[in-house]
């Protein structure tokens, strides 16, 4: 899930200008692929669906998830990232999120961002510079909440996040009818 800009063997600090051997990155990219070729068109192709997709990740997850959104947004229409590990080689995770909200046009989208707020001061201060880039770098066409969930711990945040996310979620929806129940396949 690490991204591939990331080094897989996860450091705080910044990866060192001569290392650059591609079996030191993650794999986010493969990763992200199976999903998209395979594991999506086997869900439509075997089960009754619509086109509500929600991606949902926590710590490696959440930033598999800010690397899914500014890689690939047509995927999903809604991204959940629960103490998102942003802090990856001197927070390059953020520094691409930022430049990839640049990119991003098309379709509403929406991101849910919440951090435990017993989390160490490194995972703090990268979510405080993803929501800095999302309020200096997003587009019009999206949308975002977050939280911070008070006397809670990294591993405890997903559980307190997830029923906060899904009702900002469709609150979004419904604000922006970005999911339409005729279209069930």
């Amino acid at each position: 899930m690490v991204p591939p800009y990331a080094r897989k063997d996860v450091q705080i600090e910044a990866r060192p200008s001569t290392e650059n051997s591609p079996e030191i990155f993650g794999k986010a990219d493969l990763f992200l692929s199976f999903i998209e070729n395979e594991l999506i068109p086997f869900i439509e192709n075997k089960y009754s669906i619509n086109d509500n997709r929600v991606l949902s990740g926590f710590s490696a997850g959440g930033s598999f998830v800010l690397y899914t959104i500014v890689t690939k947004p047509e995927l999903f229409n809604g991204y959940f990232a629960f103490s998102p590990a942003a802090w990856y080689d001197n927070s390059i995770v953020v520094q691409n999120f930022k430049n990839g909200l640049t990119e991003l046009s098309g379709k509403p989208l929406f991101l849910y961002l919440s951090i435990g707020g017993n989390e160490n001061e490194i995972i703090t201060g990268s979510f405080k510079g993803l929501l800095s880039a999302i309020e200096s770098n997003a587009p019009v066409n999206f949308y975002y909440a977050h939280h911070y969930s008070e006397n809670v711990g990294h591993s405890e945040n997903p559980y307190y996040s997830v029923p906060k996310a899904l009702l900002a979620y469709y609150e979004f929806r419904e604000k922006y009818n970005t999911y339409q129940p005729s279209q069930v396949m």
